[in-house]
């Protein structure tokens, strides 16, 4: 007689029994017989719905906070799930992680006449933006011309200014945001006139909204403005913060905005969840590094705001006239001065905690610079930030705006190995998983090299051996061809060929 098998119970007993397993087991169970599989590929939604709400921050899946979790159909919610665990370990190799899949966008930049996608490394502006769910990307070429691509499709479906006419702008800086329910892409632009008409007016701003199935622009408004046009920006619901010469809040509307003054602000920290800007800066009187959280929302609308004039200029706030819509904490280890700082924020929707979770890992100057240096060195602190409250619960009026941080954890210094003596390290890129990317600049002859490791090892806050730092493959080669940039919630890796005629994606889930 033959032994009993697990798959001769009866469907019922055997998902009880599936129930009590971890994800993890569950995903390896069905990779064992076409029976397990059968089984587990029916709409389970209760099952992986419970599976992805016990999954902690180091396995954050690929979903933005703004997307409901009911939303999702049981497959969606089982992809989540199998790809933040998969995902998670597999960005944990020693060897370094395995491409999973990867995309190739052909730029079809026929006879450079959109110029090249090289990164400017004095102003730090965004190039090349990868959209949630990587179906999207957006490229700004050195020529001024935006281009949004249909990765799926390996298309470009919206180039601005028109290709084939005279172009009398140039564009310097983006952002762009997918409105699934009515499947659009709303862009943000600036950039400068090339023959202004008024001298005093050089930069301009547009809002442009584009129907991806008409393949048009439906909706498009815009301004003009004194000074030099900003270099960087981002939308946060319905404010949008510029910055450049000049830090600038403006309304979506694109009529009232402010300047804010006495900081300055940290380009490549800029964070945005549920309204509120993160980033992290110096108060230009103390000098001190510290992190901002502002409520750009409620200034435009709470009944506490700041009064704007009613001409058309533009009021300049400090931040203790803000002082109602933001948080500050220090970013300071007691006798250590930090060389510079990196973000990565977290706000776990999917299981229903609107606290979002700020990871602040800054690099330590080393105190006696004399010789070469074996490794590098990193603190960690992690913030709590409150839930964003902007109405009372019994009254339904506007709430105190403050955001609410906490410091709940500090750890290091941790020293993490170089990788090579004459290799200048430093953080580069981090997910919302506390996935992170090290990279690693050859002083001699500037070579990049990229190394993953996981935010785990820094929080541990425990001297990292050296096989913590797994190498980052692009294609054949160790060495990159160029800047890379991170979807950050999947951790999608994208960068340009040597020869810029094609766009890669490489994914590790």
């Amino acid at each position: 007689m033959d032994a009993p098998r697990i798959t001769d119970l009866v469907d019922d007993v055997l998902l009880k029994i599936i129930h009590e397993c971890s994800a993890e087991d569950v995903l390896s169970l069905e990779r064992t017989c076409k029976s397990l599989k059968t089984l587990l590929s029916e709409p389970l939604k209760p099952l992986w719905l419970s599976f992805l709400e016990e999954l902690d921050e180091s396995h954050a899946p690929d979903l933005p906070f703004y997307v409901p979790v009911e939303s999702l159909s049981s497959h969606d919610l089982k992809q989540l799930v199998s790809r933040a665990i998969k995902g998670n370990k597999n960005w944990r190799s020693l060897s370094g992680p395995r491409v999973t899949r990867r995309r190739v966008i052909d730029l079809r930049n026929k006879g450079g006449l959109l110029g090249h996608i090289k990164q400017n490394s004095l102003q730090l502006r965004e190039i090349v933006k990868i959209l949630p769910g990587s179906r999207f990307v957006i490229l700004l070429w050195s020529e001024g011309y935006i281009q949004c691509w249909n990765s799926e499709k390996n298309e470009c479906i919206w180039t601005y200014p028109q290709l084939g006419g005279f172009a009398d702008i140039k564009v310097v800086a983006f952002d762009a945001e997918y409105d699934a329910r009515n499947d659009q892409m709303i862009f943000i632009l600036s950039g400068y006139f090339l023959e202004p008409s008024n001298n005093d007016e050089p930069c301009f701003i547009k809002l442009i909204h584009f129907d991806l199935r008409t393949k048009r622009v439906i909706k498009s408004r815009g301004r003009s403005l004194f000074g030099p046009a900003p270099f960087l920006a981002r939308f946060c619901g319905n404010v949008i913060l510029f910055c450049g010469a000049l830090n600038m809040f403006m309304e979506i509307k694109l009529e009232r905005f402010f300047l804010l003054s006495n900081v300055d602000i940290k380009r490549e920290t800029i964070s945005v969840t549920e309204g509120r800007v993160v980033f992290a800066g110096n108060e230009t009187i103390t000098g001190v590094p510290k992190l901002f959280i502002v409520d750009a929302q409620s200034i435009f609308t709470h009944r506490r705001a700041p009064k704007f004039p009613s001409t058309s200029g533009a009021p300049t706030f400090t931040l203790s006239d803000l002082s109602d819509f933001v948080a500050t904490a220090q970013i300071t280890i007691d006798g250590e001065n930090l060389s510079s700082i990196h973000l990565s924020i977290c706000t776990p929707t999917w299981r229903h905690d609107t606290s979002t979770s700020i990871y602040v890992i800054a690099k330590m100057c080393d105190k006696h610079n004399h010789g070469l240096q074996e490794a590098t060195r990193f603190i960690t602190l992690k913030f709590l930030l409150g839930a964003s409250s902007r109405r009372a619960p019994d009254l339904g009026l506007l709430s105190s705006p403050t955001p609410n941080i906490t410091l709940v954890h500090t750890s290091g210094p941790v020293a993490l190995p170089r990788s090579h003596p004459y290799c200048a390290d430093d953080v580069h890129l981090l997910s919302h998983a506390g996935r992170g990317v090290l990279a690693s600049a050859n002083i001699l002859h500037k070579a990049v090299r990229y190394y993953a490791f996981s935010m785990d090892t820094l929080l541990d806050g425990e001297a990292a051996p050296k096989e913590v730092l797994g190498p980052i493959v692009f294609g054949r080669e160790r060495v990159a061809p160029g800047k890379v940039y991170m979807e950050r919630y999947s951790g999608a890796l994208v960068f340009a060929s040597k020869d810029e005629r094609t766009l890669l994606i490489q994914y590790y889930d």
